[in-house]
């Protein structure tokens, strides 16, 4: 068993490479019988791989059509799964693929972008969550036991609500269909098409990874603890539905476009505990009207609902949905951060005073009302 391959928790590599070679037949018989099992209530269909590169082949010889639950066995590389998520096109409406019993090998793509030929190479035990060439109806993912590079950019477009890995995988984990590191110290990706419109994110958690609540369409509510120090680059980027989130007085840095495009967040307070804010953090938030700042922060305030730096000489974001047509920065600013009045709705014109030195870029760009704006010669 897997177990037996495990020493002081940690699963050594030599053994790993030879685990699909080393099954008996009894022991694949033994786990397409068991898949067979657990998927009675479902359509479904086992493929055992012996050769990474190969599904496409193998498929060939079974009908996928009609079936609901893929279960494949052995090894596979990014040309098995590149082939999967292809799929979205033809008439197949596989809704669970389970990866669980299968080992990722590393393979070179070659491809032709403008005419010219490029490789990339896809390593070992490295799987990517997220594709251009996704697969719109799986909504349970499996993940393969031995994964230990894990990839989730661009998995808003998907619609998964359940990602699952095994416990014997000694990188990741599961709880409820959302992947978090093993000791569930950060969050990785709750996915898209989960139900559950509200989310209180587990003690346990210390950082909110990259992109982790990326394109979530049906989360209203969340609540970070105050165990979480960190929310990384795009954590809850286009969150469509999200009009609440609580933050916690931990939080010492939020990344870059956390909270773009969450089209639905009104108002945000943010702790005092806060040191540190990206860039495009509100980015296209098209209703947001007021930022807060909780009171005894060393680092930002807000004045008239607008986040500025503590000593009001950077203006860090305008919210979008101000009701103000007019606007006249402050005298003691002399930084307009970038993206600061983007896609303002509403202000029709602006006074930038002589003490601004610089302004960065986009920093009104899509401003579609705005008629005036008069600028000082110091500039």
């Amino acid at each position: 068993g897997l177990a037996d391959l495990i020493m002081d928790g940690k699963l050594r590599s030599e053994w790993v490479e030879e685990i699909i070679d080393s099954y008996h037949i009894k022991d694949i018989n033994n786990l397409l019988e068991n898949s067979e099992k657990n998927f009675s209530n479902m359509s479904s269909k086992t493929i055992y791989i012996k050769k990474a590169g190969t599904l496409e082949n193998c498929a060939k010889a079974i009908n996928l059509k009609n079936i609901d639950e893929l279960i494949i066995i052995g090894k596979i590389n990014q040309k098995d799964l590149s082939w999967i998520f292809e799929m979205s096109n033809s008439e197949y409406q596989i809704k669970t693929l389970d990866l669980n019993n299968t080992i990722i090998e590393s393979c070179e793509i070659c491809f032709d972008p403008d005419g010219h030929d490029e490789s990339v190479i896809f390593r070992k035990n490295r799987i990517h969550l997220g594709s251009t060439n996704l697969y719109p109806y799986i909504k349970k993912y499996i993940l393969p036991r031995f994964v230990n590079n894990i990839e989730t950019s661009e998995i808003e477009y998907w619609s998964l609500s359940d990602i699952h890995v095994s416990n014997e995988n000694i990188f990741y984990s599961s709880n409820d269909g959302v992947l978090y590191n093993k000791k569930q110290t950060k969050i990785i990706c709750f996915p898209t098409d989960k139900l559950d419109i509200s989310f209180t994110i587990p003690n346990t958690v210390i950082s909110i990874g990259e992109d982790s609540f990326s394109g979530c369409k049906n989360l209203i509510s969340i609540i970070i603890p105050n165990s979480v120090t960190t929310i990384e680059d795009g954590a809850f980027c286009s969150c469509e539905s999200l009009t609440n989130i609580n933050i916690s007085d931990s939080v010492i840095s939020i990344g870059n476009g956390v909270f773009a495009n969450c089209n639905n967040l009104t108002t945000i307070t943010l702790p005092n505990s806060l040191s540190k804010i990206g860039n495009n953090c509100f980015y296209s938030c098209l209703n947001l009207s007021t930022i807060i700042i909780q009171p005894g922060n060393n680092n930002f305030i807000s004045a008239n609902g607008i986040l500025f730096d503590k000593q009001k000489t950077t203006l860090i974001k305008y919210p979008l949905s101000k009701n103000e047509t007019i606007y006249s920065i402050p005298e003691s600013v002399t930084i307009i951060e970038t993206g600061a009045f983007s896609k303002c709705k509403k202000l029709i014109s602006i006074t930038i005073p002589r003490s601004i030195k610089n302004i960065k870029s986009a920093a009104f760009s899509d401003c579609n009302s705005l008629t005036n704006i008069i600028i000082p010669d110091t500039i």
